[in-house]
């Protein structure tokens, strides 16, 4: 098992560059639309800090949540429609500096409290109960997907960095769900994930004994499992029939797909 404190180390670094980003925004970029559609810069900052004040409270009935009432305890702590665009451009109303001050004090918050829990505490989550550790790669997954949409807003590069292996790890753990949220059936071997990281490093994921393979970079991969790029637009290869259909709807995240992103070549 990873130590909880290097993970929570890297989200806050995660954190840590979507501020650098934000520093290059006036007023008006603040307000800008990004490529998902009716979603600003702000909305997407506010829907971090919201989602990040909502882990926060949810840590907070790690010792009172059980399997059956999961859900239910995560409820409590905050209501599901919060998470919601609905909330997220609501809050986004928030003067700039209210809504990054909040933003910043939670995330703080939010890092002291998954590094102090017992690393096999279970968080009551939306999905069900969840480590403290799957918990920070989750909220590293969602920062580095909206920090992307902002980057493309401005028309800056992203970067790669190693964390992306914390993304690639969810998507691998997250094939079924994949599946099962595009309604379709199961394959019939697990696929495994191959990946060159941006240090050069090898990362792999899923059983070493299949024939079904998706081999690539890293960033390459996590653009297409946070739905942020087409895979016709990186240099992903699937290797088998499964995981040539799995690359089609990989996603890093449980719940609904979204929309996607189209090939650039149709935009």
């Amino acid at each position: 098992m990873s130590d909880i404190a290097e993970i929570v180390d890297d989200l806050q670094e995660e954190w840590a560059a979507t501020d650098r980003l934000l520093e290059k925004l006036n007023d008006q970029l603040w307000k800008t639309q990004t490529p998902s559609p009716g979603w600003k810069i702000k909305d997407q900052i506010a829907h971090l800090a919201t989602s990040d004040a909502a882990t926060l409270t949810a840590c907070k009935f790690v010792r009172v949540a059980t399997p059956a009432a999961a859900v239910g305890s995560a409820g409590r702590a905050i209501d599901p429609a919060l998470l919601g665009d609905g909330t997220a451009r609501l809050t986004g109303f928030a003067p700039r500096p209210v809504m990054l001050g909040l933003w910043r004090s939670t995330r703080k918050s939010l890092a002291t409290a998954l590094k102090n829990l017992p690393p096999d505490s279970r968080i009551p989550w939306f999905s069900g109960l969840v480590t403290p550790e799957w918990m920070a790669k989750a909220r590293l997954m969602e920062a580095w997907a909206h920090t992307l949409d902002i980057a493309d807003t401005i028309g800056v590069e992203v970067v790669g960095t190693d964390r992306l292996k914390y993304i690639a790890e969810l998507a691998v753990h997250n094939q079924k769900a994949s599946f099962d949220a595009h309604n379709q059936p199961l394959p019939d071997e697990e696929i495994r994930v191959e990946l060159s990281l941006p240090s050069g490093k090898t990362w792999t994921g899923g059983h070493a004994h299949t024939s079904q393979r998706v081999l690539g970079s890293a960033l390459d991969f996590a653009l297409v499992a946070t739905r942020r790029r087409h895979r016709e637009d990186t240099a992903l290869q699937a290797v088998g029939h499964e995981a040539d259909r799995w690359l089609e709807i990989v996603q890093a995240y449980q719940g609904s797909p979204g929309a996607g992103r189209e090939p650039l070549n149709e935009q």
